[in-house]
């Protein structure tokens, strides 16, 4: 396959952010190189039309014959949570992929739930499962830094719930840290019931999986029978199934600004 398509690079944000004045002058500068299609990967909180800048450098770049292209913004689920919602922008909502990288989680009374992860090393045996108050002090579901104890961790799959501000560092895959340095030797992270069944694979240290919120809820429960255990295997990539869906995060219409303007427009792979 031959492409000819040439991609043409404008910088309009820095480390302090993205000025109006400077995307506005990527904007011209695009449209005056004869650019058919325009994507900026930038959104800030909604305004009426006539008061944003952006929102009208697009409207005429549009008028020019320019494709423009917007992300919906990432603070879905939530409905009036669009970004870019002009009606001449092309509005794209995030999704996922056409592959997984699926995992099984089997509990100690038969029970067997799907996940996924970028881990890639051994699976685990049926160990002692801990969580919240058996697992460290207060605020141990979260697995912050200094909240699990070593003394009941170690040899253990710790439970952790995935959160939704976790000052952690590097996400979720840092809770992961923080378990493997306390000693366990494994994770189960758990969606809440607002995550839905999301799954998200991250890059764990340790053997690790994230679950949706109904098989959150099967192993809380499970929890309070006393001496749970779990395994986990990890059955590596997985092509063509499922489709593509929208994404838990990708924001959603309708538009803040007039109601009656459906946005997202489109959906795409994030």
């Amino acid at each position: 396959m031959m492409y000819s398509s040439r991609i043409a690079v404008y910088k309009a944000c820095y480390a302090l952010g993205c000025f109006a004045s400077d995307v506005l002058a990527a904007i011209d500068q695009a449209v005056s190189d004869g650019v058919d299609v325009l994507s900026l990967s930038l959104g800030g909180p909604s305004r009426p039309y006539y008061s944003d800048p952006v929102a009208i450098a697009s409207l005429g770049a549009v008028q020019k014959g320019v494709v423009v292209a917007f992300p919906a913004g990432n603070s879905g689920p939530s409905d009036l949570s669009v970004f870019n919602s002009a009606p001449w922008m092309m509005t794209v909502a995030a999704s996922s992929m056409d592959r997984s990288f699926s995992t099984i989680v089997k509990l100690g009374n038969g029970e067997i739930f799907h996940g996924a992860s970028l881990y890639s090393g051994k699976s685990t045996q049926q160990l002692l499962l801990v969580y919240n108050e058996t697992a460290g002090e207060e605020g141990a579901q979260l697995c912050n830094g200094g909240t699990l104890s070593p003394d009941l961790v170690k040899g253990k799959i710790v439970v952790c719930d995935r959160g939704n501000d976790s000052p952690v560092e590097r996400g979720n895959a840092g809770k992961g840290e923080v378990v493997k340095m306390a000693g366990g030797a494994g994770m189960l992270l758990l969606n809440t019931d607002e995550q839905g069944e999301e799954l998200i694979a991250d890059p764990h240290i340790l053997p690790a999986t994230s679950l949706g919120a109904s098989a959150a809820n099967s192993i809380r429960k499970y929890l309070t029978s006393g001496n749970a255990t779990a395994s986990i295997f990890f059955k590596g990539t997985a092509y063509g199934n499922p489709a593509p869906a929208v994404a838990a995060f990708s924001s959603r219409g309708p538009a803040f600004v007039e109601a009656y303007v459906i946005k997202p427009d489109v959906t795409a792979r994030a």
